[in-house]
């Protein structure tokens, strides 16, 4: 503060501002730290100031001058100063265009008063170090160099210009989730790292000297303090000897403000990134600086001690707070000793692997190898079990202790400890079934999974002591397992179920079933039930909204799910809008490089492709693949989708040669990690065969037709459009390739399903029905059944108002080619007669569709002697 003396008492009196003394003294703070800015607003606003203030600020003024470093930009041949960027304790930072090659740059110029012997032949020693530094995330040094004027000689860096944002703004921007900035965290050990093995220890990380570019990557820059190891503990000195602190206090290691400067070494740089780690997570400072002397935080970093942490939303995990803990030990042996092992303990985190700075008892490495390998657990048939049975057993102690509480009061102390004990017990099992992998679930247990968990489903529904919560919760869980391995109907009954049992017995926005409401409106939506889906998904949404607020991640989940509805549904517009809010939703909230943004790049692309604009959709599928690969590598489920998405998009852009490999590729995968009777596998069964049908190898599509067929009709039912698609597909194929015997074994089936799909259009059923009857009648089959067939495709065809579809020219064609094999070859003539006069009645003779008719009939009558 500034302490006036008591004879000025009178000529201070009746000042108009007396917030004045309080603004000169963060002024003055800030000049010592090398920025003007501060002091020249009070310059400009204390017009009005009494005399005796106008006096001060005056002295203040010429005291400014004589700042050292403080003052106009030096002129440094070969480059133009832009302007100014920035002010530290030991230079100024500006921006300048380099003339040769052209090119922006940041020129740091060392305070003037620094010009000594000794600290010049230190920065020429320190500047060379800072050179070998190349890493990504690290600024690039170009040149050192010194400016001369009369009066002093200024050291000064060229380094790379950086465009971004401090890495506390930029985390406050963003919003980002507590594990991409653990990521984050993790690439800027990186960097510092790099340093340390080439000799440089920064000494001053703080968030000013981190920028995070538009694309999220950290960068490391002003190393002006840096030193290199071979001279890391040696106090840089003034001029007249004495040391002077270096850095920024509230990131200082104990031994950087202790007068032990003989310890300083690469834990200190540690030390610096826990707080940094703390700050990214917390919001705030581990230290209470703001009302606090320089002394006073100096005693604080010099006693150590773990820090105290605020509630936050999310809460920190304690994992996070055991590393934040390690890094910032006050001894430095007590540290990660080295920026690397600070990192690799950011990646076991992020891998849901044990941390080093935690103690690995074994509840702690059996519970994180659960959370890593929930998949894998529950692919033993054993451990499955045992995990269901306990799971159900906890339920019913869960429900005990919650009544054991509400009994009598001697007996709530220890019903309160069982119960939270139970609880706790519960959430893990519950966790390790809700987090079923797929992609480490191998598919010769799948069917061992599917077992279980029916058993698991009958003993919830007559297990007669559960509370409606636990039941609830049960439901749920056993829902979303079954659709996580693609059993759609089963997953559907259970998440009704506990759907009724939280709205009946819970409060009406629980978050337990707004996430069910999700899950159920996908399983909806994977059923082709959407009405049920809308309602569901926008009851969930605004639920979530209310509960948790508009950028939670469970609210964030429901909007990128409400994308693909509104495109399946055909609502492309409103897709479009919904996609691109997510998106900017993701990259700011959830981060730019976390799978949920790659996922809602994936849906954006999808309804860009869709609405034909395929220059605008193909850099998201590129980037969502390229991101998945990254965040997962080959054999997840995301990344094999995102594979066969880029060659559905090259499909329908033409570019074929391309797409076969994609989609054998994501065929391969989804046959390996989710296997044979997903839907997405059947999914990729029937695009292949699609495919392959247009590089004109249709006897090879047949297999993978047919398989899709088969696998749809089974697991997702007659009904199902897509079950219909890869019917037809199936029938079609053969018939075009003269095996419409070989489809037989499939006619009923597939006839059953044209019958079923009240939502196709008209002529694709009558084709379909056609198609079943060449195949019976090519074979001398049921001739009744297959005659009751075209009947049915001729009505079919005749009520059909699309008549200028190729499927209703198929249909007509394969109705005809029927009726001869009916032997009915002129009733087979006159339909297809009928069906090309309808047409040129309707469209014209020279219609393209009117054209084809007349040919196929053209050709039908000379092949059967009907000139």
């Amino acid at each position: 503060m500034i302490h006036r003396p008591a004879a000025q008492a009178d000529d201070l009196a009746g000042e108009p501002d007396p917030a004045l003394p309080d603004r000169l003294d963060t002024a003055l703070e800030a000049l010592w730290r090398g920025s003007g800015d501060a002091l020249a607003d009070v310059l400009a606003s204390s017009g009005d100031a009494g005399p005796g203030h106008v006096g001060l600020v005056r002295a203040v003024s010429r005291l400014s001058g004589l700042m050292p470093g403080v003052g106009s930009p030096p002129s440094v041949d070969g480059y133009e100063i832009l302007g100014e960027v920035g002010r530290g304790g030991m230079g100024v930072v500006y921006r300048a265009r380099q003339r040769s090659p052209s090119r922006d740059v940041a020129i740091k110029v060392m305070r003037r008063g620094r010009s000594g012997a000794a600290h010049l032949r230190r920065f020429r020693y320190e500047a060379d170090s800072l050179a070998s530094l190349d890493h990504p995330c690290i600024a690039k040094i170009f040149h050192a160099g010194v400016v001369e004027d009369a009066d002093d000689l200024t050291p000064y860096l060229v380094m790379e210009f950086i465009e971004g944002r401090p890495l506390t703004a930029h985390l406050r921007e963003r919003s980002s989730s507590h594990r991409a900035r653990v990521a984050l965290l993790a690439r800027i050990a990186d960097a510092v790292h790099h340093a340390h093995q080439r000799g440089v220890i920064h000494r001053d990380l703080k968030p000013d000297n981190i920028l995070v570019d538009a694309e999220g990557t950290p960068r490391v820059l002003d190393f002006g303090v840096a030193r290199s190891l071979e001279h890391a503990a040696e106090p840089i000195t003034q001029d007249n000897g004495e040391a002077s602190l270096v850095g920024t206090l509230a990131y200082m290691s104990p031994e950087q403000v202790d007068a032990e400067v003989g310890a300083l070494d690469v834990r200190s740089d540690v030390y610096a990134l826990g707080v940094l780690l703390y700050e990214s997570l917390a919001g705030t400072l581990p230290y209470k600086i703001d009302r606090a002397s320089p002394a006073e935080v100096i005693r604080q970093i010099a006693r150590g001690g773990p820090f105290d942490w605020p509630a936050t939303d999310p809460p920190v995990d304690a994992e996070l707070r055991d590393i934040v803990a390690m890094a910032t030990a006050r001894r430095p042996a007590d540290r990660y000793p080295s920026a690397e092992a600070f990192g690799a303990d950011l990646r076991r985190y992020l891998a849901r692997e044990p941390v080093r700075a935690r103690p690995r008892g074994a509840w702690y490495v059996a519970q994180k190898f659960a959370q890593r390998q929930a998949g894998l657990v529950i692919g033993s048939g054993v451990a499955l079990a045992v995990l269901v049975g306990l799971l159900l057993t906890l339920a019913v102690l869960y429900t005990r202790s919650v009544e054991a509480r509400e009994a009598e009061a001697e007996q709530r102390a220890v019903a309160e400890d069982e119960l939270e004990q139970r609880t706790r017990l519960l959430s893990f099992v519950e966790n390790m079934l809700a987090g079923i992998d797929p992609a480490a679930a191998r598919t010769m247990d799948r069917e061992l999974l599917r077992m279980i968990l029916d058993q698991a489903g009958e003993r919830v529904e007559r297990e007669p002591d559960m509370r409606p919560s636990a039941a609830g919760a049960l439901h749920a869980i056993i829902g979303r397992s079954y659709f996580t391995i693609g059993e759609l109907h089963e997953a559907r009954r259970h998440l009704r179920l506990a759907m009724e049992l939280f709205r009946a017995h819970a409060d009406a926005d629980d978050p337990r079933a707004i996430n069910a409401a999700g899950v159920l409106a996908a399983t909806h939506q994977n059923l082709a039930e959407f009405d049920e889906a809308h309602e569901l998904l926008d009851w969930a949404i605004d639920a979530s909204v209310r509960t948790h607020g508009p950028t939670h991640a469970s609210t964030l989940w429901l909007l990128d799910n409400r994308t693909n509805l509104l495109r399946l549904s055909g609502r492309l517009d409103e897709a479009e809008a919904n996609a691109r809010e997510v998106l900017v939703l993701r990259t700011e909230h959830t981060g730019p490089h976390e799978p949920d943004t790659f996922h809602a790049m994936v849906n954006l692309s999808g309804v860009l492709m869709e609405q034909g604009r395929y220059d605008e959709a193909e850099p998201y599928y590129i980037g969502a693949l390229e991101g998945f690969r990254a965040a997962y590598g080959e054999d997840h489920p995301q990344t094999i989708n995102a594979l066969g998405n880029l060659g559905g998009f090259y499909r329908v852009t033409g570019r074929l040669d391309e797409a076969e490999p994609l989609y054998l590729e994501s065929l391969d995968a989804h046959h390996r990690v989710l296997g044979p009777n997903h839907p997405g596998t059947l999914r990729w069964a029937h695009n292949t065969g699609f495919l392959l049908n247009q590089l004109g190898r249709t006897v090879d599509a047949i297999p993978h037709t047919t398989s899709a067929f088969e696998g749809r009709l089974r697991v997702l039912g007659a009904s199902h459009p897509d079950t219909f698609a890869s019917a037809y597909n199936t029938m079609f194929f053969h018939e075009r390739t003269g095996r419409a015997a070989k489809a037989s074994a499939h006619a009923e089936a597939a006839a059953e399903v044209a019958r079923a799909a009240s939502g196709q259009p008209d002529t694709s059923r009558s084709a379909l029905l056609a198609f079943c009857a060449l195949a019976v009648l090519e074979t001398d089959g049921n001739l009744p059944e297959a005659s009751a067939w075209v009947d049915e495709a001729r009505t079919l065809l005749r009520a059909s108002s699309e008549i200028a579809s190729p499927g209703a020219l198929r249909a007509a064609r394969a109705i005809a080619d029927s009726a001869v094999r009916l032997g009915r070859a002129h009733e087979g003539e006159a339909d297809l007669a009928a069906f090309a006069a309808r047409l040129e009645a309707e469209l014209g003779a020279e219609a393209p569709a009117t054209r084809e008719a007349g040919e196929a009939l053209r050709e039908f009558r000379a092949e059967h002697g009907m000139g």
